[in-house]
């Protein structure tokens, strides 16, 4: 047996192990072993502790707002992983549309002096308010977590209207002195101009991402940077020409910008290039509607290469432009529909040689599986930098997959890092029949999308919004 010892004094051989060789053990384990583990001693629980922050950096305590009578309601055994781990979860997932659901995550913390205060990141999830019908409002939660929103250091606002009150912010950010990084995501959080609660200052927040139609103006901006000299990253998203010319005319410094390039032409990307001239910014390229040569489009992300570091493209790959484009080599993501690949999977991932994560989309029935695996297998077998790889598309086509042939081209690949698979559905009724395989692999492993999702904005769901305004007096969101 594992704990069989040869005398009272000796100690086991496991013991004896050093925490290294104790990690590669316990990353095999399947989650239920690790937890049982967890509680044989003082070593092995804080061993596997460890291990399960990091394998598992997004394991929530999920609240659903669909039961009214203040109970939590967790997935599958998770209350078994708080009363193991509760020290190594460290972020909430609110879908709540209650004030009675936010209390009861309160009291929790309030009553396990072992968790207070650990919580370190809140992902506001979904919430709608409309005008004079909202029975929650996001100020009210402010009041009601105050007790745990003291030690968060990340907010993240994921697909999050709010029209009903624009002191929501001073509710929420005045129990937050440890705030670092501020995430928004698809949403919209004031139709108040200028917006208020960017011309506070926060003395510890050191990032701003903010994803979405609506995103500050340069002049908000430069504002908010001048309250907060200590931000060390700004993140947009943008699809305005315009804003980047406003950006490079008032000098406003930006670190990463995700630009949706949605026209009939390429002469948004001279307007990127003069941003990369006089700024050292990341850029990622969504490109979902030219209708311009292959080739034109790739000379000219060629001028924009020393900057570019993520490349979404929703159009044919043809097997020419492969062979004459130069290698994209700061490359670090890279989504494509699987339909629109060239048959020269190799040389395309040749091209890109330090790709770290790839999304695969739209992987249905209708496309050739051969597309899909031989893509697959040129990316794992080459990649030796890629940690991540999302496959989004329909289970009857993934199931084929045989991930253990998959495996081995990984282990043939020398340096490779540790590789992370993660599904998602494209319908999500389906269920993937991913069981606990992932376990046995040993360079590689198999997740759920919902498990740790992408923060890439790009490696979500496109959303886009409706001109026409609903009888709210705000706009209508629709997934595409």
């Amino acid at each position: 047996m594992l704990w069989e010892k040869d005398d009272e004094v000796k100690k086991s051989k496991f013991e004896e192990l050093n925490d290294d060789c104790c990690y590669e053990i316990l990353r095999k384990l399947p989650l239920d072993d690790l937890c049982a583990l967890s509680c044989t001693c003082v070593r092995l629980h804080n061993l596997c502790s460890k291990q399960f922050q990091k394998e598992y950096p997004s394991k929530v305590m999920r609240i659903e707002g669909t039961y009214f009578d203040g109970k939590l309601i967790k997935q599958p055994n998770e209350e078994k992983y708080i009363s193991c781990f509760d020290k190594s979860i460290r972020n909430l997932v609110l879908l709540c549309s209650s004030a009675n659901d936010l209390a009861a995550v309160s009291a929790f913390y309030r009553q396990n002096e072992e968790v207070s205060g650990v919580v370190k990141e809140i992902r506001f999830l979904h919430w709608r308010e409309v005008i004079r019908r909202s029975r929650f409002q996001m100020k009210d939660a402010g009041e009601v977590l105050s007790d745990v929103l003291k030690s968060v250091e990340t907010i993240i606002f994921d697909d999050v209207v709010v029209w009903t009150d624009d002191s929501w912010d001073e509710n929420i950010f005045r129990h937050t002195p440890n705030l670092k990084r501020l995430t928004i995501r698809n949403g919209q959080l004031t139709t108040v101009r200028p917006i208020k609660w960017l011309q506070k200052p926060y003395p510890k927040l050191e990032s701003l991402e903010w994803y979405g139609f609506e995103v500050p103006d340069a002049e908000e901006l430069k504002s908010f940077l001048a309250l907060n000299p200590n931000v060390q990253r700004i993140s947009l998203s943008s699809m305005d020409e315009g804003d980047i010319s406003k950006f490079i005319e008032l000098d406003v410094k930006i670190d990463e910008l995700f630009f949706s390039s949605l026209g009939d032409d390429a002469s948004n990307l001279n307007t990127l290039k003069g941003l990369c001239d006089v700024q050292n910014v990341k850029l990622h390229l969504g490109i979902f509607s030219i209708r311009y040569q292959d080739t034109d489009l790739i000379s000219q992300l060629e001028s924009l290469q020393p900057h570019l570091v993520g490349l979404y493209m929703m159009y044919t790959i043809e097997e020419q432009v492969v062979s004459t484009m130069d290698t994209f080599e700061h490359l670090q993501c890279l989504r494509i529909k699987v339909t629109r690949l060239p048959k020269n999977y190799k040389a395309l991932m040749a091209k890109m040689p330090n790709l770290r994560e790839m999304f695969l989309d739209q992987i249905t029935k209708e496309c050739q599986f051969k597309t899909v695996r031989g893509m697959i297998l040129a990316a794992v077998g080459q990649l030796t930098k890629l940690t991540k790889l999302y496959l989004r598309g329909s289970w009857k086509t993934l199931k084929k997959m045989d991930f253990a042939a998959v495996h081995q081209e990984r282990t043939k690949l020398k340096g490779a890092k540790f590789l992370e698979i993660f599904i998602e559905l494209l319908h999500h009724l389906d269920v993937f029949p991913l069981e606990r395989t992932s376990r046995y692999f040993d360079c590689m492993a198999i997740y759920p999308t919902a498990s740790e999702p992408p923060n890439n904005p790009f490696f979500f769901d496109i959303y886009k919004l409706l001109a026409a305004k609903n009888d709210s007096g705000g706009y209508e969101w629709e997934r595409v």
